[in-house]
């Protein structure tokens, strides 16, 4: 058998983690997953990822979306996110991490039953699922001797708060690869 990182880490009790990567030509955006509880989310530079990947992130399994060749001629800027796909990919093999491709038209089907599915689509089921980024709360407030006047509203932030156009797709390509392949094992 393999003796990967992933396999070490999941001899303890805790949830694995999966990074997922939307990757542009640029900056990506990452999530770091459970299955219940976001960890962590931003949208960096390609180069602080690759050096996030190669210093041996905190997580069991490396989720990439993947580029698809859809009939039409492809241009610089996806030819450009393809290589950074190839780096990130090198990065994880090389710090013995198990590596996933997935297709955005996979993750839109599996999502929001369409392959014509939009990000706004997307982010609408995943809200569906782990509930809205932030609610708003009634708090109790009290006067100067502790009476009681009106309540306050405070907003407060759920398991997707915090999240942007490029998080919300790397955290889309995580739960679909956890509920398709299953808890990472």
């Amino acid at each position: 058998a393999l003796h990967t990182r992933a396999n070490k880490r999941l001899r303890g009790q805790r949830m694995a983690k999966i990074l997922g990567i939307d990757p542009g030509t640029e900056k990506s955006g990452y999530v770091i997953w459970d299955g219940e509880k976001i960890y962590e989310k931003d949208w960096v530079s390609n180069l602080r990822l690759v050096s996030m990947i190669h210093n041996g992130i905190d997580v069991d399994r490396i989720v990439i979306e993947m580029v698809e060749a859809r009939g039409m001629p492809i241009g610089k800027e996806t030819l450009d996110t393809v290589v950074w796909i190839g780096r990130y990919y090198e990065a994880a093999l090389g710090q013995y991490f198990a590596v996933a491709l997935v297709y955005r038209r996979d993750i839109k089907i599996h999502l929001c039953g369409s392959a014509r599915a939009k990000p706004a689509n997307i982010s609408r089921v995943l809200k569906d699922r782990f509930g809205e980024p932030y609610t708003l709360a009634e708090v109790p407030q009290t006067g100067k001797r502790g009476q009681p006047i009106k309540s306050k509203l405070v907003r407060v932030p759920g398991v997707l708060a915090g999240l942007t156009d490029h998080t919300w797709a790397a955290l889309a390509a995580a739960v679909y690869f956890h509920d398709t392949q299953g808890p990472v094992t």
